[in-house]
């Protein structure tokens, strides 16, 4: 039983209270409905009076309602819900020429209308190109484009990539951010977009006062339709900042997003003193295209000032500067939360970089684990800690094929490789107290696939020892990439692990009672081995704690 205690979904509360099954609780968002039939850009003539109206006609002679004329309307009522209907004729309706397969379409071919004779069947879209930046919405309000004809739902669930299909496209060229939720009271839901091409962030969420959120569901950010090519030279996919509060994906399986950007996919940052930004990642791709590929930028997430901060089974990669998640800020920095589970860190700079600089003395982490990810090919470390403001569990999680170290403690007496060596009585200073990494000294087969793993941690208290099967890094000095099992033991301490593989190399960690984890230790394979007609001679300890035959045995 791992010691670990998870606390995701309880900051899931803390941050976002307004989601119940991808739909927003205030005023339950049926106070006024409107029903987008166009992709003019027209206003509402009237606001206020209850009806999303230009004054044209749409391109069926229909009373024309566009998406600026339905947000200013929603404007004028506390709660409301925007869909989106918007016939073939109109003039934006787009497709591809047709690639001539079926079921499938080519989203590098050329773009035509969805009416000509060479449009492809399998594929037809609408673009909304806003000429300036929408209104800010101040009341609560959800805007479904998933009601669009030929949306197609994601039918997969994580690990599994997104599968979904919008048919809604948001294209914001010549602006400098495409939604933003900047100075309001509101909770927004939107879903089933593909919102790209702005300047600066295509979403952004700034001062949202009275716990105000944006909760992008099945939303593609930063791609075009197809969700397979990054669109337009967008710095930020989504920002928050400020008191601004982003749940990225949902609740319900297969409502996660795809987001990408080219300094960062997500930026979450703060400057004002005493203000805390809020971010929340469940089920979604950060830096990775529908198809799998990669859309690299400088960090696939990157926090800068204080907040909140959980990432819950997603996919994060293509950080090519810095990192596929970034921690970094100035001095006197508090990062209440900062929950990264069960997710998939890959072909990063570095896996998880929690810099010493930019962050700067005073800095620490109320509550910080990294658990239960596979950590994978990345350039450097698979997680590099450099600050020395309080403890990070790393725990459970699988390391491999990373360029350096799985863990790097910044600090102390370093090798080549950024080893730090273990200091008598574990009395030093710096990142997660450069907590001494156990070091095993035993390894036995006794036979029917049960491995003794003894060792010892120079350290006062009581740790939590966890054993892997390891990586042969370069360092000869683990990288984890099958995580066994583990045991909580003071020095000297012994596990007993079963369902292995005579030949196998290990290496451990240590984790102390106030979260603190160790780098891995050194390697060690197997050093004795028992035949199976020998292994009723195997006692694994009397009552005082020695080998009793077990040396003795070869």
């Amino acid at each position: 039983m791992r010691r670990l205690t998870k606390t995701f979904m309880l900051t899931a509360a803390v941050l976002i209270t307004f989601i119940v099954a991808g739909r927003l609780i205030a005023g339950e968002v049926k106070a006024a409905t409107f029903e987008v039939n166009s992709t003019g850009d027209l206003g509402d003539s009237n606001p206020g009076n209850g009806f999303c109206d230009t004054g044209g006609l749409n391109s069926e002679a229909e009373t024309e309602c566009t998406l600026r004329a339905g947000l200013e309307e929603s404007n004028t009522s506390l709660s409301s819900t925007i869909l989106m209907n918007i016939p073939e004729s109109d003039p934006n309706c787009l497709s591809f020429e047709d690639d001539g397969i079926s079921d499938v379409y080519d989203p590098d071919a050329l773009e035509v209308s969805c009416l000509a004779v060479n449009a492809d069947p399998d594929m037809k879209w609408w673009r909304i190109s806003p000429a300036t930046e929408l209104p800010f919405v101040i009341h609560d309000f959800a805007l479904f484009a998933d009601t669009q004809s030929g949306y197609m739902i994601n039918t997969n669930v994580y690990p599994d990539l997104n599968n979904s299909q919008p048919v809604i496209e948001l294209s914001c060229t010549s602006l400098d951010r495409c939604f933003s939720g900047t100075g309001s009271t509101a909770d927004i839901l939107l879903k089933g977009f593909a919102i790209n091409s702005a300047n600066i962030s295509n979403v952004l969420s700034i001062n949202q006062a009275s716990g105000g959120a944006i909760e992008l569901e099945s939303v593609f950010i930063g791609t075009d339709i197809s969700g397979r090519k990054l669109k337009g030279n967008t710095a930020y996919g989504v920002e928050t900042a400020e008191n601004g509060i982003v749940y990225i994906g949902g609740w319900l399986p297969g409502s996660g997003s795809i987001v990408v950007g080219l300094e960062a996919s997500v930026y979450q940052h703060t400057s004002i003193s005493g203000s805390y930004s809020r971010l929340m990642i469940q089920e979604s791709q950060i830096g990775v295209l529908k198809n799998g590929e990669i859309s690299y930028s400088e960090t696939g997430v990157y926090v800068e000032g204080k907040g909140f901060l959980t990432i819950q089974k997603s996919k994060i990669a293509g950080g090519d500067t810095f990192g596929g998640i970034y921690i970094a800020d100035t001095i006197n920095t508090i990062f209440t939360f900062l929950i990264i589970s069960e997710s998939q860190i890959f072909e990063n700079k570095y896996g998880v970089l929690l810099e010493g600089n930019p962050v700067g003395p005073g800095s620490f982490f109320e509550k910080t684990e990294i658990t239960d990810n596979i950590i994978s090919d990345n350039e450097m470390d698979g997680i590099l800690h450099v600050t020395a403001g309080g403890p990070v569990e790393m725990s459970g999680n699988v390391f491999y094929n990373n360029g350096g170290l799985g863990i790097n403690l910044v600090g102390g007496t370093e090798d080549g490789y950024g080893v730090t060596a273990n200091d008598t009585g574990d009395t030093d200073t710096g990142p997660n107290d450069l907590m001494n990494y156990p070091e095993i000294t035993r390894v036995v087969y006794k036979g029917g696939g049960e491995y003794y793993i003894a060792g010892d941690l120079d350290f006062p208290g009581t740790a939590t020892i966890e054993i892997y099967e390891s990586d042969n890094d370069e360092s000869g000095y683990g990288e984890g990439k099958s995580y066994l099992g583990n045991v909580v033991a003071s020095s000297p301490w012994e596990v007993i692990l079963t369902g292995l593989e005579q030949g196998m190399t290990f290496t451990a960690t240590a984790t102390d009672e106030d979260g603190n984890t160790s780098e891995f230790s050194l390697n060690r394979e197997i050093t004795l081995w028992i035949e199976a007609e020998k292994e009723a001679e195997y006692i694994d300890r009397d009552v005082s704690g020695t080998l009793t035959q077990g040396d003795e045995i070869e």
